[in-house]
């Protein structure tokens, strides 16, 4: 069976361009079928996050991840930004 290549992509969500690549992974067992696709994110030359899918996913479900893992960035930046401007009491809110 002839071997499939990674696919890269640019992709921008945001204003922030993220290169994608999407690798196949097939049965070592030499059988024509694919267990899915690796999908991993880099930002700039950093890797980002990496997810494996079903052979059969909708790539919506592909891309609804790309942007949840986008924003999940955004909401650890804004905590870990809150955190170190906090002054460390507790008080009857918390």
């Amino acid at each position: 069976m002839e071997k499939i290549r990674p696919v890269p992509k640019e992709v921008v969500i945001e204003e922030t361009t993220y290169k994608v690549i999407l690798t196949v992974i097939d049965d070592k067992s030499g059988k024509k079928t694919f267990k899915g696709i690796m999908v991993d994110m880099m930002l700039g030359n950093t890797h980002f996050a990496r997810e494996r899918f079903a052979s059969n996913i909708n790539p919506g479900v592909i891309r609804n991840w790309m942007l949840n893992m986008h924003k999940a960035s955004q909401n650890i930046e804004r905590t870990l930004e809150a955190f170190e401007c906090w002054d460390g009491e507790l008080n009857e809110y918390w």
